[in-house]
């Protein structure tokens, strides 16, 4: 049982079960591990720590560009925090002019080590996390909505 591990412990723990894993470092401050699994590409993030630092907590993200004319985003991110056990739903509308094809949809989920944790513990966390994130698609899926041709506008 262990309160703190680092990136490289996680790294290495995630490839031992069959995780395409490695630590990146995308610019100063970001620094996660990038991974996938269920055919989505998501990170576990450790903020500002190096590869071999111990750290209390980890944190999932997962992130999906949409458009909120085909989907609504509050009501995907009510569904998914209403009915999930694990992680939050959140958008965020980024500050370009073309904020309607950019809506960013984040799905989080954070990892405490605190009390000390074993690595089984730390792979059931995994195991939550991947049936988090296809309930979310799935969510994102169930409410996309049609738009019809007279709804489109092609200014």
């Amino acid at each position: 049982m262990k309160s703190t591990y680092s990136p490289r412990e996680l790294v290495e723990l995630l490839q031992l079960k069959g995780y395409r894993a490695s630590f990146e470092c995308p610019e100063v401050g970001t620094n996660a591990i990038e991974s996938g699994s269920s055919g989505f590409e998501w990170s576990l993030d450790f903020a500002q720590a190096d590869i071999d630092e111990q750290v209390d907590s980890a944190r999932f993200l997962y992130f999906i560009r949409v458009n909120p004319t085909y989907f609504p985003v509050g009501k995907i991110c009510n569904d998914s925090n209403l009915n999930g056990h694990v992680g939050v739903a959140q958008f965020i509308f980024p500050d370009v002019d073309d904020e309607e094809k950019n809506v960013l949809l984040v799905f989080d989920h954070e990892m405490w080590f605190s009390g000390g944790v074993s690595t089984d513990w730390i792979l059931s966390q995994l195991h939550h996390w991947d049936v988090a994130m296809c309930a979310f698609n799935e969510c994102i899926s169930a409410n996309e909505e049609e738009v019809f041709e007279d709804d489109v506008s092609f200014d």
